[in-house]
C-alpha cells in the first residue's frame, strides 16, 4: 500500500470532479493497517483501505447524488473472466479518497454516458488496440478519449460509429 502521508486526500464528491476516469484511486478510513495474522480483522481493514481504477462517475446536484465508482479486480482463468468485481462510493462517504496514477499519455479510453454518468469500459495502450477492442465488443454509445485530458475535464469523446 502507498504511504497514506504521500498523497493527498479528497472527498469522493470532490474526486469525482477532479479524476479523470482510467484514474487509479487509493481509498482510505485511515485506520492502521492490523497484522496479517488477524485474518479477519485485515480483511475487514482491506475492505475500506485498497485501490482500484475509477470507471463510471455519476454527477448529482448535491454531494449526496454523486457517485464513483471503482473496478476492483477480474477473476477468471486461461483469459476467460468469470466475475469482474466494482466498488461503488457516495459522494458522502466517510472515507478519504486520493488519485495515485492517471491514465498513461497516448492511452485510450473507450466510454459510454448515460444521462449523467460516464463509465470506462477498456483502456488501451493505443488507438489501434482501442479501435480493435471496440471491433471484438460492439457499444453503439461508445466513444474514444485519448489521454491526457485537458485540465480536469472529463471525457467528452467523439463517437467512432457515427463518423
Amino acid at each position: 500500500m502507498t504511504n497514506l502521508s504521500s498523497v493527498e486526500f479528497m472527498t469522493a464528491a470532490e474526486l469525482a470532479t477532479q479524476a479523470p476516469l482510467g484514474a487509479v484511486i487509493r481509498f482510505s478510513d485511515f485506520t492502521p493497517e492490523p497484522p496479517i495474522r488477524f485474518k479477519r480483522k485485515h480483511a475487514e481493514w482491506s475492505r475500506n483501505n485498497s485501490t482500484g481504477r475509477l470507471i463510471s462517475v455519476r454527477t448529482g446536484k448535491a454531494d449526496s447524488e454523486t457517485t464513483i465508482t471503482l473496478h476492483m479486480g477480474d477473476y477468471g482463468a486461461h483469459g476467460v473472466i468469470v466475475i469482474s468485481t466494482r466498488k461503488t462510493f457516495l459522494g458522502l462517504s466517510s472515507l478519504g479518497f486520493a488519485i495515485l496514477e492517471h491514465p498513461a499519455a497516448g492511452s485510450v479510453g473507450i466510454i459510454t454516458k448515460h444521462g449523467t454518468e460516464c463509465e470506462l469500459l477498456h483502456l488501451a495502450p493505443s488507438q489501434k488496440q482501442a479501435q480493435d477492442w471496440l471491433a471484438s465488443n460492439p457499444h453503439q454509445t461508445a466513444s474514444l478519449q485519448t489521454y491526457p485530458l485537458q485540465g480536469n475535464a472529463q471525457p467528452r469523446a467523439t463517437n467512432p460509429n457515427r463518423e
